[in-house]
């Protein structure tokens, strides 16, 4: 810290390697990769040793006193017969390679998310400090994690991101982006200063692209040999090409402009870690330009927006959320289990204080509380929706994610075993002009293409090679498989007034962008016009988020 001299410890060329923890006595490193395993590395002679398999999207290492142990938040299913449970202590002794589950306070209570909310073991190793029901917990610990004592509650607010001061007497956390510090024991209370403040970048020159051919969005018509003129941002004049011109300019004359690409099913955050600045750019290189999320960590997400928007990290508009609120069982990292309505009014505070452009719920939380927290999202002018169909239609959602995936409640499903969906749904899609998005279908819409040779490709970390492959010439003829019913029944959804909107669920459903093109491709395939399957990735987006007015088509006054 003193001459800023860096040194590479690790040499794992063909992965990431990421959440580092410090041994109490600096001699050691925890950290994991990117298939969730946790290792340490010895400082001085180099060497590795995994210390826990993988798991599945586990928390943070954080280590006890004596350096013996190392404990992190880790999913406890409830049963076998669904993936869910709660976010429990796991602890690994790393001299008999024992495990232990711990629960953070009573049986059934889980720790808030598995990314930001704890354990972390106090320097003196006496207590463990974790967040739950979005609330700061103080639980006294012996020298191996187990627990001595109860879990005690020391904030009321919003809390997340929590560290110790280095006596054990503080601990320091984040409060809807503002930096917060308790005494261990919940007496006294503080605000720190925190002072961060970025500017949106604003290009200030004229700029003119010549255009071979335009396809503005407006209408199936494609445009040939014209000059659109960008000021400040905005699209100034779409005009045909007549004279040589004036300055500088973008030469797309031997190509065709459309508007800029949606994909509207991300959870941006989930791998951002790992993927690092590959995924921006490797969006854009597959030419989408917004992202939407369901479903984010929420600071790393916040963060994203900010930094894409001050031009310090290369993107696409990112439009973000925070975690999607669920019932008391989780699966994935990003997810708060939520026990009652009281806490959902604390939990949606983040939604208002760091700004959601949208509001998901996911498929455990009961209906009362989807209806609080569609109800909040519209009063803060945000639509939302979720996995359910139904009760989604009857409180308040603007529509499903995906048109069949992941359920819990074991009724009003939108297709049968077959992949058949009944006209009900497509009429009520349609009347309620709600919004589904195709999500991939679970891959089931997917064609990968040949890929080999293309230099997109190299834009995948090196454990996730993109999907190459070949497409059929005649995939379905008489549509008997899955992914042709669903692709035809948005048609009818599309039809009957529904809006249609192209999301890949990337990375749980895909790799970076291209699946988007592979579900425009299986949309023609299937019977929609080129036209039709580009507005599901064009003009509906900004429609149904209500900015329209600045996104969608390539016309004056849009950026």
């Amino acid at each position: 810290m003193q001459t800023g001299s860096e040194r590479r410890v690790t040499w794992y060329d063909h992965g990431a390697e990421t959440a580092p923890a410090w041994s109490p006595d600096g001699s050691h490193l925890a950290f994991q990769n990117e298939a969730s395993a946790t290792f340490t590395v010895d400082l001085t002679s180099g060497d590795v040793r995994q210390v826990l398999a993988p798991i599945f999207l586990p928390g943070r290492p954080t280590w006890s006193a004596d350096g013996n142990t190392i404990a992190l938040a880790a999913l406890r299913p409830y049963s076998r017969r669904f993936r869910e449970g709660t976010s429990q202590i796991l602890t690994v002794n790393l001299t008999t390679g024992e495990q232990m589950y711990h629960a953070p306070g009573g049986l059934y209570d889980s720790i808030s998310t598995r990314g930001d909310d704890g354990p972390v073991w106090s320097p003196d190793g006496r207590w463990m400090a974790f967040v739950v029901d979005s609330t700061l917990r103080v639980m006294a610990v012996d020298g191996a994690g187990r627990p001595t004592g109860s879990a005690r509650q020391i904030t009321t607010e919003a809390t997340d991101a929590i560290s110790w001061s280095g006596d054990s007497e503080w601990l320091l956390y984040v409060s809807n982006g503002k930096l917060r510090r308790v005494k261990r024991d919940g007496s006294v209370t503080r605000s720190v200063s925190l002072e961060l403040e970025y500017r949106p970048t604003q290009p200030s020159a004229r700029t003119v692209i010549h255009a071979g051919r335009l396809w503005d969005g407006t209408g199936p018509a494609v445009h040939q040999n014209v000059d659109i003129v960008v000021e400040k941002n905005r699209i100034r004049s779409v005009t045909p090409h007549t004279r040589p011109i004036q300055g500088p300019y973008v030469d797309a004359s031997n190509l065709t402009v459309i508007p800029g690409l949606w994909d509207t099913h991300v959870h941006q955050e989930v791998e951002a870690r790992l993927f690092g600045d590959r995924t921006g750019r490797g969006f854009l290189a597959y030419g989408v330009t917004s992202t939407l999320s369901v479903g984010d960590k929420v600071y790393r997400a916040v963060e994203d927006r900010e930094a894409i928007l001050a031009g310090a990290r290369l993107g696409p508009r990112f439009f973000a959320m925070g975690e999607p609120l669920d019932g008391s069982r989780i699966f994935y990292d990003f997810m708060r289990p939520t026990t009652s309505l009281e806490q959902m009014v604390l939990e949606l505070t983040r939604v208002r204080e760091l700004d959601y452009d949208y509001m998901k719920t996911y498929v455990r939380l009961p209906a009362d509380r989807m209806a609080f927290a569609s109800d909040t999202g519209h009063a803060l002018g945000i639509p939302g929706g979720g996995h359910y169909f139904s009760p989604g239609l009857f409180v308040g959602q603007d529509g499903t994610t995906h048109l069949a995936a992941t359920q819990r409640l074991g009724y009003a499903r939108t297709e049968t075993a077959t992949t058949s969906t009944y006209a009900d749904v497509v009429a009520t899609y349609g009347a309620g002009t709600r919004f589904i998005e195709t999500t991939n279908a679970n891959n089931a819409v997917l064609f990968p293409y040949n890929c080999a040779g293309d230099p997109r490709a190299r834009l995948f970390p090196p454990w996730r090679d993109a999907s190459c492959g070949t497409q059929p010439p005649d995939p379905d003829p008489n549509c008997e498989t899955g992914r042709c019913k669903r692709v035809r029944t948005f048609a009818r959804i599309r039809d009957a007034g529904g809006t249609v909107m192209v999301g890949t669920d990337f990375p749980l459903g895909g790799d970076l962008a291209q699946t988007i093109h592979a579900e425009i491709r299986a949309m023609v395939l299937y019977g929609w016009t080129p036209y039709q399957a580009l507005l599901t990735a064009t003009v509906n987006p900004p429609k149904h988020l209500g900015i329209e007015r600045d996104l969608g088509t390539l016309t004056p006054g849009k950026l």
